[in-house]
């Protein structure tokens, strides 16, 4: 099965799952980078996750675009997150399973409404969208509320998250339990 992850940028937080499905794909999976122009642009500096193997960068680069886009048809699966909507409408197209992974839309209540860019997003997904393999990967706890308070992913949302490992973590030596064991007493 391919696997494509469209977003602006590959960051700590897409990192290990992206890893992740790298290896459960035996490398038939692609993260497709859609952001950043320069070094200086992204946040912290230096990019660590720019020689991944599955990493394609379409910024400034005609090849990126097009090998981008052959991938975004081709995949069995596109997961579509923040970045230009000629992507997913490029996906949308061809009719195959497609996730948008979203945190809350409507994080200030229903000002958010007025915002160009979700009216926009809402439109797409209301002309284009709405009978097709098209579903809502939440990334927050309030997402599928915001989604159906706009009438969209109607039983399409499914909770996501990010990380594929906890680290174990000795809370004994991280913390002096025995000074916390006499405050509770």
């Amino acid at each position: 099965m391919n696997i494509v992850f469209v977003s602006l940028a590959l960051n700590i937080h897409q990192a290990g799952i992206s890893d992740e499905l790298y290896r459960l794909t035996h490398g038939k999976f692609r993260f497709i980078e859609t952001g950043y122009n320069s070094v200086s642009e992204q946040k912290g500096g230096e990019n660590e996750f720019a020689k991944r193997p599955y990493l394609v960068c379409t910024q400034n680069s005609r090849a990126g675009e097009v090998t981008a886009k052959q991938l975004i048809r081709e995949a069995d699966v596109l997961i579509y997150g923040a970045s230009p909507l000629k992507y997913l409408k490029e996906r949308v197209s061809t009719g195959k399973i497609t996730f948008l992974y979203s945190e809350r839309w409507l994080k200030r209540g229903l000002l958010n409404l007025l915002s160009p860019r979700l009216l926009q997003q809402q439109w797409f997904y209301h002309t284009r969208c709405h009978r097709k393999p098209v579903y809502a990967l939440c990334a927050s706890a309030y997402a599928a509320g915001d989604f159906t308070k706009m009438f969209s992913f109607k039983e399409k949302c499914f909770k996501w998250g990010y990380f594929t490992t906890v680290p174990e973590i000795d809370i004994g030596n991280k913390f002096n339990l025995s000074k916390l064991n006499y405050l509770i007493k």
